[in-house]
């Protein structure tokens, strides 16, 4: 299917021109991807607009009152509060609440926040792209595609996902150095291995499991035999778990303390109900998800163009090219797989793979699919591009028919992420921000387990006052109420039980005049409650770090000597490489 001879004296072209007009094509794709966001001054109003809003004000308030890892949200729940930064990966929001503080609004924010996430997104693909296709042009045309192809465009204008965006930054660097440190590999490898997964499990935990299904395959495939191989790469994946501890176990262990059930419970959280060919009214609601009809189109439209592509790659590319034929190939497979998963015919796996279904969405899976798709189109444009001499360029009609048919699928793809942009209307202003739906945004899988009616949350109106005494006489008065501490003076002749106006979790203490304190959840919405002697009291109520919050933390900070110790020794452990590229088999495993 390919030309007859090998293309040894084939060039890359120049490094600086090739370099300076990739950059030109990245930037341009920000561009492109950011414009309508940026030509508009409210958001777009996607489906998690108000949920990233509000948590990004909240976890900027705590900020501010000087806790270094926000893990309590004082307004949510509609002022009860909720363990929001137990469950969720905070990258984003470290991100966002940064940029926020020049402008001092967060729309300003993560306006400011997207720019640069798609900076460092187009760049790293880059940098994959560079060493598995080769430097210029293709490689920049594939970041470009990274940055613009539907679902990509998706998740910001129709969704509002912004850890999910975050999360497309890793893909690319995970890939490139779990390869290099298959391969030998050098210190700098193992350890940007372990500090990218680290990062993609800071920045999205469903996106972490989501890529991980296809990874562990992915690099089986890769030793094909060399079972000794795998032992740097995993290493590394679990230096990046440790460093990862502080995040992941929290969110793993405390989940059985709060409704975490409502994830699946939800009106679209069943992923039976999520799979790309089902559009059938949301039970309860009684109307369809709008997202569905854009995931399916994007779904098709980055299938067809990353076969498309394969093919092109695939006819064009020389024989004697095992590495990326076989890259070929396997970027096609995993743009399949990928596809499968968003069938209904894929039940048995959602069924048999543990914590699967917490993805809720089949359909996130174009993550993988636009990885796919980007890379494969880079490498039919390097098998089709006209570099070299002219015995070592493919047919000149076959390379117009696989151009013409990437141009034709470019564009379909292109359109329909330009189509996807201006799906839902940009009228979350400044104004939005003081809403009920921000300020006090309701979230019932992050409420405590003693709370029974969480299923119906979303519907009631709760009035609990931020202290009350509701055993005996007496006044209670609020010192201070900040998002993670709580100071209370009580005065009262008889005593008795004071109720405080925030959900009880894991993690919440209590000291009574210097002393400890015992709390506990009170019915009907299990709040904080405590008894309290006759006579004047001071109450304080601190949210601090639990046994497996602390032992998280000194896992992740052992972790960091941990992996420079890995980092250091590990290389010198030299295992066969046999079937690897000269290129890749000459790298020095013991480099700088």
């Amino acid at each position: 299917m390919g030309p007859t001879t090998a293309p040894g004296a084939q060039a890359a072209g120049p490094p600086v021109r090739d370099g300076a007009a990739a950059t030109l094509l990245i930037g341009l794709a920000a561009l492109a991807l950011l414009a309508p966001l940026l030509a508009h001054g409210p958001l777009p109003r996607g489906s998690d607009v108000f949920a990233h809003n509000h948590y990004l004000i909240e976890f900027s308030k705590a900020l501010s009152e000087g806790d270094l890892w926000p893990r309590w949200t004082e307004g949510t729940n509609q002022g009860l509060g909720a363990p929001s930064f137990v469950m969720l990966p905070p990258l984003f929001y470290y991100l966002a609440s940064a940029a926020s503080v020049p402008f001092g609004s967060p729309i300003a924010g993560t306006k400011l926040t997207l720019i640069l996430l798609a900076a460092l997104t187009g760049l790293c693909f880059y940098l994959l792209a560079r060493e598995w296709i080769g430097p210029g042009v293709p490689a920049g045309v594939g970041a470009a595609l990274y940055l613009l192809l539907p679902y990509h465009v998706l998740d910001i204008y129709q969704r509002y996902a912004m850890s999910e965006i975050t999360a497309f930054v890793f893909f690319p660097l995970i890939l490139l150095f779990a390869r290099r440190t298959l391969e030998g590999g050098s210190r700098r490898d193992f350890a940007g291995l372990s500090l990218t997964f680290a990062g993609l499990l800071y920045a999205h935990l469903v996106s972490a499991l989501l890529f991980s299904l296809l990874l562990v395959p992915w690099l089986v495939w890769e030793v094909r035999g060399r079972w000794g191989a795998l032992l740097r790469p995993l290493v590394g994946f679990a230096c990046g778990l440790g460093l990862s501890a502080p995040c992941l176990l929290p969110a793993v262990v405390e989940k059985a303390d709060a409704n975490i059930a409502w994830v699946r419970e939800m009106p679209n959280g069943d992923f039976r109900a999520n799979f790309i060919f089902k559009d059938e009214p949301l039970p309860g609601l009684g109307f369809k998800d709008p997202v569905k009809q854009p995931v399916l189109r994007s779904a098709h439209s980055q299938l067809l163009l990353g076969l498309a592509a394969a093919w092109v790659a695939l006819a064009l590319t020389f024989p004697s090219e095992v590495r990326r034929r076989r890259d070929a190939a396997t970027l096609a497979v995993g743009c399949g797989a990928a596809y499968f998963m968003q069938l209904e015919i894929s039940t048995p796996l959602w069924k048999l793979v543990p914590e699967l279904a917490s993805i809720q969405f089949p359909w996130r899976f174009q993550t993988v699919m636009v990885l796919a798709a980007a890379l494969l189109v880079a490498m039919a444009l390097r098998a089709a591009w006209p570099v070299g001499s002219p015995a070592t360029i493919s047919p000149a009609g076959k390379r117009r028919l696989g151009l013409g048919l990437l141009l034709v699928l470019v564009a379909i793809n292109l359109g329909l992420a330009a189509w996807i942009a201006f799906l839902k209307p940009f009228d979350f202003s400044a104004e939005r921000l003081a809403s009920p739906g921000v300020v006090h945004w309701i979230e019932p899988a992050f409420t405590p387990v003693q709370f029974k009616a969480y299923r119906t949350f979303k519907r009631r109106r709760v009035s609990v006052p931020r202290a009350v005494l509701t055993g005996g006489g007496g006044n209670v008065s609020v010192v201070t109420w900040q998002t993670s501490r709580r100071v209370l003076e009580i005065d009262s002749a008889s005593g008795g039980r004071v109720e405080v106006g925030t959900f009880w979790f894991p993690g919440w203490t209590g000291r009574l005049d210097g002393s400890s304190l015992e709390l506990r959840p009170l019915d009907p919405y299990a709040t904080i409650g405590f008894d309290v002697p006759p006579g004047r009291h001071t109450v304080e109520l601190r949210f601090e770090a639990t046994p497996v919050r602390a032992a998280a933390g000194w896992i992740g900070f052992a972790s960091i000597f941990t992996t420079i110790a890995c980092a250091w020794w590990l290389p010198h452990l030299r295992f066969p490489v046999t079937g690897v590229e000269p290129a890749a088999a000459a790298r020095s495993p013991g480099g700088p």
